[in-house]
């Protein structure tokens, strides 16, 4: 067993040490683009459970102990609400980043639209915790970037 978790862990740093070699800021806040743009259609996804357009997932067929305990709640394809809300603060966040970094108009139309829709979906999972979250992110965001102190 340690020589399984020995291998893994070269594995692992071989990955990264290639993806540090690969990565740069234009490749990286592609990634993010494509992540908000995965985010919108999983909103779009919640809309359709949360007005049971779709029916839910069973997930019974992974593990007889799964039943379906979230009535009204989207949980989209991650077992739970709570886990779907999280990722929704992140892309709320990066939303909230890559506005506040670009200068491409339609960027930051795209990241409006993406942050407001992602807080559409996050009310879908009822989740009451993510929103006391993403202010107070949102304020250490702000107060970690900002130039000018004297605005305060």
């Amino acid at each position: 067993m340690g020589l399984v978790a020995s291998v893994g862990m070269f594995l692992f740093t071989i990955f990264f040490l290639h993806y540090q070699s690969i990565l740069s800021h234009k490749f990286f806040r592609l990634i993010l683009q494509f992540v908000l743009f995965g985010s919108v259609l999983s909103a779009a996804f919640a809309s359709l459970e949360h007005f049971q357009i779709v029916k839910k997932f069973n997930y019974a067929f992974l593990s007889p102990n799964m039943q379906v305990w979230h009535q009204n709640r989207a949980e989209v394809t991650f077992f739970n609400p709570n886990y779907y809300g999280i990722i929704c603060c992140f892309c709320i966040m990066i939303a909230f980043y890559l506005f506040t970094t670009t200068k491409l108009n339609w960027l930051k139309v795209f990241c409006v639209i993406a942050g407001f829709v992602n807080l559409f979906g996050l009310n879908f999972t009822q989740n009451r915790t993510a929103f006391p979250a993403i202010i107070a992110g949102a304020i250490i965001y702000l107060f970690t970037t900002i130039k000018n102190w004297k605005a305060f």
